[in-house]
């Protein structure tokens, strides 16, 4: 057996835990404060919208009467559209630092050059930067669209069709249209995208 095997099998739970956690693509994966930043401010704007349409004349919600409940659903809402934003693009991220070429163009066959060491890691410094950038746009985006969308299928079709009387309160509207997407988003999104 190679040396390799010998040494796996005898290491303990926790040293093999250790060395998995060390050589793991998603250990490397961090989520700067700017991003976090970013998926927040995102969040409350996102969860905050329906918040306009709800207290507009189309559903008269009072904001002296539900100001509570306006506040406390959409920070809610925020929280977890945030989390939503941060598992999204930790998961591509994570896939695309998986997949990218290791070396870039410098690996490739017949190419006999050494690239120092110290000009890899900038590369590989540079890599993981772009693409934790370019993965938090698109969680933006993805996350983004997929809450408006549900929000509104749900807002304006799915519970008015609910109702048994026909008609549903405007703050239990409120209450279901905007928690469930972002719920939904928050413990489901990395296996919808």
């Amino acid at each position: 057996q190679p040396p390799g095997i010998r040494r796996w099998r005898t290491m303990s739970e926790a040293q093999f835990d250790a060395v998995l956690k060390e050589n793991s693509v998603y250990a490397k994966c961090n989520t700067s404060l700017n991003h976090w930043g970013l998926f927040v401010v995102s969040g409350v704007v996102m969860a905050c919208a329906p918040t306009l349409i709800y207290v507009s004349p189309m559903f008269d919600v009072l904001v002296g009467e539900s100001l509570t409940q306006l506040v406390g659903v959409g920070l809610a809402a925020a929280v977890m559209l945030a989390w939503a934003y941060r598992s999204v693009a930790l998961q591509r991220r994570v896939h695309a630092l998986a997949t990218a070429a290791p070396g870039g163009a410098s690996s490739a066959k017949g190419s006999t050059e050494k690239v120092a060491k110290k000009e890899r890691e900038e590369a590989q410094a540079a890599l993981e930067k772009k693409t934790a950038d370019v993965c938090c746009a698109y969680a933006l985006f993805v996350v983004n669209a997929a809450f408006l969308s549900l929000w509104l299928f749900a807002a304006f079709y799915l519970v008015p069709k609910m109702a048994t009387n026909g008609a549903v309160s405007s703050n239990l509207n409120h209450l279901l249209a905007v928690s469930t997407p972002s719920l939904l988003l928050a413990f489901k999104g990395t296996a919808i995208f």
